[in-house]
């Protein structure tokens, strides 16, 4: 496949080279000794119109015990930035996203994790030959299948992981049939750190081996560079990488936003009781509104669950939150279950004590109350007030269809 069979012509960032000298004029006003490179995929040239570009501002080394990040804002101060929080602050001008970093050679030297992003755009540039196009139709594949990105609502793959991925597997092709192979564990190590996966897991400390994926930083041996891709992203990702493989077509590339209207279509085709919940993100960056809207998601799904109402199929966007269920009325009575009919002790006397209409169902005790909820109509109205949901989101509000 050619990039140019699926998406439209890319179009050269402007201003971004004046907007470096002007940086750099601004350092040496300041007298701060510092350089100023391009970042991310503008700088590995795979960009895909991306809306922001980074921009990292290196400070030397006799900077180390300072406040980079109070140092930038001062140099930044004709800009007049808008600041964003990270594990190192850095500011928002215009389509920059300006970083401050620490000049360093190698990744065990860092500071701050940021530190080592322009070893990584190094090493890429270094490695990635004629593949700018590969990385490209390998983010819209991503992209389409819906696991681009390591934010924890999408705990998916990242640009960088696209970039060492296909440049380990030499090219869109040669990757995409890989993944119609994989089952975990997947283990990529691009500049060759250890000899196997065992080897590696004596290094990688537990939190970085639990993805079914493993690849190893080609700069920071001891990092699984993909730790965030979630078992869901990994399996939808071989899904569609041999569905592509059985029948190569532009739609892979293509991103498709599920409508109200097609879910709606779906439930009534397969007998459904189908309920939208209309949300408003939080403010602000989206990795950290989606982050609290994933929650607020999971936390209905779990309620849900609890109350016995029986999800068929469930989903969400950043308009929008759906539940399918296989019914929406359930018995005005539930069944709890008690100890064992002839287990005696604390358990066994409280259960008497408390309820008086006891039956047994094989050897266990059981007693049938009242639901809180019979109808899910209700149950959406109670779940939407609950501070787990309604801290995340401005505001919800929930549609039957």
């Amino acid at each position: 496949m050619k990039l140019k069979d699926v998406y439209e012509e890319i179009a050269e960032p402007e201003g971004v080279e004046k907007f470096i000298k002007q940086l750099e004029t601004e350092l040496k006003r300041f007298e701060i000794d510092a350089e100023v490179m391009a970042g991310g995929s503008y700088a590995k040239g795979d960009y895909l119109n991306d809306p922001d570009i980074d921009i990292f501002v290196i400070f030397d080394q006799k900077y180390k015990d300072k406040n980079l990040s109070k140092l930038l804002e001062k140099t930044l101060s004709k800009f007049k930035p808008e600041l964003v929080h990270g594990s190192r602050d850095y500011f928002h001008i215009g389509q920059f996203e300006i970083v401050p970093v620490l000049k360093i050679e190698k990744a065990e030297d860092a500071v701050n994790i940021t530190d080592v992003s322009p070893l990584h755009v190094n090493w890429v540039n270094k490695h990635i030959k004629n593949m700018h196009d590969d990385i490209r139709l390998a983010k819209l594949f991503f992209k389409s299948a819906g696991v681009y990105g390591a934010e924890s609502h999408v705990m998916g793959f990242s640009g960088y992981i696209l970039e060492l991925l296909t440049i380990n597997y030499g090219g869109f092709d040669n990757l995409i049939k890989a993944i119609s192979l994989w089952k975990p564990k997947v283990f990529v190590d691009p500049e060759q750190h250890y000899k196997d996966l065992n080897h590696a897991n004596k290094t990688l400390s537990s939190a970085k081996r639990q993805s079914p994926l493993i690849v190893i930083d080609p700069v920071q041996p001891d990092r699984n560079a993909s730790a965030s891709v979630s078992t869901e992203s990994f399996s939808n990702i071989i899904l569609a990488a041999n569905r592509y493989v059985l029948n190569p077509d532009t739609k892979f590339f293509r991103h498709h936003e599920t409508t109200v209207k097609e879910l709606s279509k779906n439930s009534k085709n397969r007998g459904t009781k189908l309920y939208i919940v209309e949300v408003l993100p939080l403010e602000g960056k989206t990795d950290i509104s989606g982050s609290k809207l994933l929650k607020a998601f999971n936390y209905i799904k779990k309620q849900l669950r609890l109350n016995d109402f029986r999800i068929f199929s469930s989903g969400w966007s950043f308009n929008f939150l759906y539940f399918e269920l296989y019914e929406d009325v359930l018995p005005k009575k539930r069944k709890h279950y008690g100890p064992l009919a002839w287990v005696q002790g604390s358990n066994m006397h409280k259960f008497l004590s408390k309820y008086e209409k006891i039956n047994v169902e094989e050897d266990r005790l059981v007693v049938y109350i009242d639901r809180k909820f019979i109808k899910a109509k209700q149950f959406f109205e109670d779940v939407l007030a609950h501070e787990e949901v309604r801290l995340r989101v401005r505001g919800a509000k929930c549609l039957k269809k």
